[in-house]
């Protein structure tokens, strides 16, 4: 797929060395990679293999989209609590 072309083409980019991973000095320059190094080298070898970037990838954008649904549902629940109560017509007494 084209997206999966592009992530292999910024792998490449970012794997300065040519060695097929990433180590830690090829990422200090992208400070959100360098947080995230530990998490995706889930080996623990110190290094970051592309297969081990897609797996976190994955796993990030798992995490977004669950994020925006619990937001969404959220928003939907404030709406509603917002709304002004439905009020009984009031009965004439004779």
């Amino acid at each position: 797929s084209p997206g999966e072309l592009k992530a292999q083409r910024e792998f490449k980019m970012l794997d300065f060395n040519g060695d097929g991973k990433l180590s830690r000095s090829e990422v200090k320059l992208f400070p959100r990679l360098a947080a995230a190094f530990d998490e995706a080298d889930t080996d623990g070898d110190g290094f970051v293999s592309y297969a081990e970037v897609r797996a976190f990838a994955a796993k990030y954008r798992a995490g977004v989209i669950a994020s925006e649904q619990r937001h969404k549902r959220l928003q939907r629940r404030r709406h509603r609590l917002r709304r002004p109560l439905r009020q009984k017509p009031v009965r004439e007494e004779r």
